[in-house]
């Protein structure tokens, strides 16, 4: 979903001095670690997308470039869907309930529709929460390697 990544590490204040006692850039090696998150999300959102690939329009809404944003020293990377695109992608995750349609028919006559069940592999794709252990292994890998290649 259109959702914010952001740096889920523990003890990152200490990192942080550690990178800069070391000379490094820590906006360097956080926008390293969100856009490897980006990169670990991203493909499995477009795997789990190809079941629903009839026009290519909701598969177009995903977001596939890792751009990080900067407000002061809060620094964010959207990831999932572009929700501003359409809410295709929520009904496809969650399905819909039933329902009454009253446009489809030319005539107007109210229709009934069943519903739909939501996907659950690509709502366990998109979600940052059933993703999270992973995402910090990466992010805290990243800072460690970062650290490791400055000599400390």
């Amino acid at each position: 979903m259109g959702t914010k990544l952001k740096l889920e590490i523990k003890g990152l204040d200490e990192l942080n001095a550690r990178i800069t006692k070391l000379g490094g850039n820590t906006k360097e090696v956080a926008e390293q670690a969100l856009k490897e998150t980006h990169a670990f999300i991203t493909p499995k959102i477009q795997t789990a997308m190809k079941a629903h690939n009839r026009t290519g329009k909701t598969e177009g809404q995903i977001i596939d470039q890792a751009k990080v944003d900067w407000a002061g020293t809060v620094a964010t990377l959207k990831a999932g869907f572009a929700l501003s695109e359409g809410l295709t992608p929520i009904y496809l995750m969650h399905g819909t309930d039933p329902h009454v349609i009253t446009h489809a028919d030319p005539r107007g006559t109210p229709r009934r529709h069943p519903g739909t069940r939501g996907d659950a592999k690509l709502k366990s794709a998109a979600s940052i929460s059933s993703n999270r252990s992973k995402i910090i292994k990466i992010q805290e890998d990243v800072f460690y390697n970062f650290i490791r290649r400055l000599g400390g």
